[in-house]
């Protein structure tokens, strides 16, 4: 529906003829051809009769018009709201067929319907963004700039390589065997870059933990453990109100100097999502990023 940027309204002479006409035609037919008598009366003024009946009837419907021209204001005024809003969207007129449910993506602009008793399952793969320290105010003697990423996956769609799995499975005393057995594949180099998903290794790997949330986080602190063989620091912290988990380790580079990483994994038990933050930057400048890493997992939250 088209709206014009103006709310057109009656003008007064026009609304007032009608009234007037309107009343007097009551006036007419009550006190003319069915003879009947009235009087209103204030402290300023007395009428009788027609009169009586003219007024009255004004009066009534000039509060009716009142209201149903506050009404139409009002309608006018959320069709105005609502087409402004859809532009503001950026959505085409579209109608969504009966049992169906509209699925909007407005961040790649995207919009269809899909039949209301199927349900969507997440599928969410995607790097929400690089951060990094603005490389012109970095102190001095500083060549590396803190910077921090965030990854939504869906457990679904998380995996491992085999070559990590490997070396989780050996860290976990499961040998070769079992784990070619438990995989129902050959452990050789030409298939290490093979992607195993996360939901089979929660079992196959024996992973300690009562709920998905507990064995998710342990997995993911075996494969930092198995991949990286560095010295972990672990610890509980709450983001959005859930229980998350935070590694935190140190990365050699040889003569350069080392690098603090920390690594804070939450799952959405509700969209069975997983955010990971990783948060990177040089080992002097470890407390400005433990100030940073605060401050951004304070600000987060999940709906």
């Amino acid at each position: 529906m088209n709206t014009p940027d103006k709310i057109r309204r009656i003008h007064p002479l026009l609304a007032l003829t009608v009234l007037c006409f309107l009343a007097l035609s009551a006036a007419y037919v009550l006190f003319g051809a069915l003879s009947s008598s009235g009087i209103v009366k204030n402290q300023y003024v007395e009428f009788g009769g027609a009169a009586a009946g003219f007024f009255v009837a004004l009066i009534l419907l000039q509060r009716w018009y009142r209201a149903m021209e506050s009404k139409h204001v009002s309608i006018t005024q959320l069709q105005h709201e609502n087409e402004e809003l859809r532009k503001r969207a950026h959505l085409p007129q579209f109608t969504v067929p009966e049992s169906f449910a509209a699925f909007i993506d407005h961040e790649h602009s995207l919009l269809f319907c899909y039949p209301k008793q199927w349900k969507k399952v997440p599928l969410i793969m995607a790097v929400q963004g690089v951060f990094k320290e603005d490389a012109s105010r970095l102190r001095s003697g500083d060549a590396f700039p803190g910077q921090f990423n965030v990854v939504v996956s869906s457990s679904g769609q998380q995996t491992y390589l085999l070559r990590e799995v490997c070396q989780i499975a050996a860290a976990q005393n499961i040998s070769a065997e079992a784990l070619e057995k438990q995989l129902d594949v050959r452990l050789t180099p030409a298939n290490q870059e093979l992607e195993i998903p996360l939901e089979r290794l929660l079992d196959i790997l024996g992973v300690a933990g009562t709920t998905k949330q507990q064995k998710i986080y342990e997995l993911n602190y075996l494969a930092i453990e198995a991949i990286t063989g560095a010295e972990l620091r672990r610890d509980i912290e709450v983001v959005g109100g859930i229980e998350s988990l935070r590694v935190e380790w140190e990365i050699d580079r040889g003569d350069l100097e080392p690098l603090v990483q920390i690594q804070v994994c939450t799952y959405l038990e509700k969209t069975d999502l997983t955010v990971v933050f990783t948060f990177q930057d040089n080992l002097e400048d470890r407390d400005s990023m433990q100030t940073t890493c605060k401050q951004v997992l304070a600000s987060a939250r999940f709906w």
